[in-house]
């Protein structure tokens, strides 16, 4: 029925994020919806945690990306980062503790300050198991999301109590909200294939737990998010404990046409000292070489790429010391990933070593395998390909992302 290729179903891609004071069961919430599990003993979340469910709505395959952030006052600022292109929230506060629900404000504010788009809210009043050492009374929390124009439930991840009902309600306002604006665009169909790419590979990639804030910052490189009718911003969340990494947008590739290519920004990963650092990509076809210095850590990179036939290098990334080497790229190679660690050395935080993954072999690493791993992945199941860097530089290669043509 309908113009839709046989056994082919729309795809949209949503994403929520759950806010509100540690400790209220934001991960429970998720744990519940997304496991139907709950865990007694859960543990503060370091960073982000990362599920993804889908949903049937009218014959369309309905996937919301659900974020779990860390509601602790030292992480907000990871927190911040997530609000970007977020279709839904759920602000939560817990009934048996009433500073939680005086400060349901500031969280709201924060999340109206960062989003992108309007987004769905639902106010959630969680632990309603715990009736009897209540603090907020239902019509208190009824009259606020009254006067904020908010949905409103209360809900318990312990025993179940309307978690699914929650979720599923703003999933659907989303639903309602975004394909009364653009489902009969002609440009919504053209978004849908590669939304498809992009959710499979974000579902690859991202739907685990990062952890490990504690002692250093974390850098954990998310794609795929919320490529939806309408929306091109998320390609790359860059996430650090000591402050907001912007969301890098996702551009359209290769001017007019049919081609659905586009080009990511992947990153930066690593310390936020030094210099910003970019590459032109305008008509940039391929990376030819790259040149790395390197010793204790990564002294600096540069990089000859070509452009519209032509052969030009970038200026020198970083200081002159360590040890020189270069990896050339032979005709039909191309680099698929950019891996490497970052952590401390002589008080900053920089890019310790990098490894360089082409279709055909790996070079490196460069430079000492020490701190925090991180990876820098071309996505587009198997065809995608970096075509550029950018950085940030000082005394030393500070940090390292990449431009990735997906199609």
């Amino acid at each position: 029925m309908g113009d839709e290729s046989e056994g082919e179903t729309e795809e949209y891609l949503f994403k929520v994020v759950i806010i509100g004071d540690s400790a209220v069961g934001k991960s429970n919430l998720l744990s519940r919806y997304a496991r139907n599990e709950f865990n007694l003993h859960s543990k503060a979340t370091i960073g982000v945690e990362f599920q993804t469910q889908s949903m049937d709505i009218d014959g369309k395959d309905v996937k919301a990306q659900i974020w779990d952030t860390a509601g602790q006052e030292r992480f907000r600022a990871v927190t911040s980062a997530y609000y970007r292109g977020a279709f839904g929230a759920l602000l939560v506060y817990d009934i048996s503790r009433r500073s939680t629900f005086d400060n349901v404000g500031r969280w709201l504010q924060e999340l109206n300050t960062h989003s992108d788009t309007t987004v769905a809210k639902m106010l959630v009043g969680n632990k309603c198991d715990l009736d009897n050492i209540r603090e907020v009374p239902v019509e208190e929390g009824k009259a606020l999301a009254e006067a904020e124009g908010l949905f409103f439930m209360e809900t318990s991840a312990l025993d179940s109590t309307n978690v699914r009902t929650a979720f599923e309600i703003v999933i659907k306002e989303i639903y309602s909200n975004v394909s009364r604006k653009i489902l009969n665009s002609d440009s919504y169909k053209a978004e849908l294939s590669l939304n498809r790419d992009w959710s499979k590979w974000a579902e690859k990639c991202v739907g685990r737990r990062f952890t490990g804030l504690e002692r250093m910052d974390c850098c954990c490189c998310v794609a795929g998010l919320g490529h939806i009718p309408g929306m091109r911003n998320i390609a790359c969340i860059v996430v650090s404990s000591s402050g907001d990494r912007r969301i890098d947008q996702m551009q359209k590739g290769g001017g007019g046409g049919s081609s659905s290519a586009v080009v990511v920004r992947m990153g930066p990963c690593g310390g936020d000292g030094g210099g910003a650092r970019d590459m032109d990509m305008r008509g940039v076809g391929r990376v030819v070489r790259v040149a790395v210095r390197h010793g204790a850590a990564v002294d600096a990179m540069s990089v000859l790429y070509e452009r519209n036939g032509h052969e030009e290098w970038t200026d020198l990334w970083g200081g002159p010391g360590g040890t020189l080497s270069e990896i050339s790229l032979q005709p039909g190679e191309y680099l698929t990933s950019v891996a490497g660690h970052y952590g401390r050395l002589d008080g900053d935080l920089v890019v310790r070593s990098l490894t360089f993954v082409s279709n055909m072999r790996a070079y490196g690493p460069f430079g000492h395998e020490d701190g925090v791993a991180f990876d820098l992945p071309a996505a587009g199941g198997g065809g995608g390909k970096i075509l550029g860097f950018h950085a940030r530089s000082g005394r030393r290669l500070d940090a390292v992302g990449t431009y990735v043509k997906i199609g």
